[in-house]
């Protein structure tokens, strides 16, 4: 009788987070985020580009959802680059997932293999 293989997937971005101060690219005179809305920007209350305490949350919230719709069925791998964001996001759901997540990998070429986060050669240069 054929084993059956029941694997799932789940493959998310990182928790919400603050935004950059400077627009690349943009006509010098328009540089500034402000420049591109009538309403105040959010004080964040992060570095710009780092997750919002809020962000954490709706990542723990994701992660409570997944458990309650789907278990954690072990091996449970999390798999992160380097980036900070992402590695606070994959730290808050092995927080919710518990022991059965194990260790969270981390991988600078994860999401980006031309130009890895942590300076490395690139995997396809």
């Amino acid at each position: 009788e054929a084993q059956v293989l029941n694997r799932q997937v789940f493959v998310m971005r990182h928790c919400v987070r603050s935004t950059t101060l400077k627009v690349k690219r943009a006509s010098p005179a328009f540089t500034d985020v402000q420049s591109y809305s009538n309403e105040p920007l959010p004080a964040w209350g992060v570095p710009e580009k780092m997750c919002t305490a809020g962000g954490l949350e709706i990542i723990r919230g994701t992660a409570a959802d997944l458990l309650k719709r789907y278990g954690v069925h072990a091996p449970l791998t999390i798999i992160t680059d380097t980036s900070v964001r992402d590695v606070d996001t994959a730290l808050a759901l092995q927080e919710v997932f518990g022991p059965k997540a194990g260790e969270v990998l981390y991988d600078a070429h994860a999401f980006d293999s031309l130009k890895p986060d942590d300076g490395s050669k690139p995997l396809c240069a």
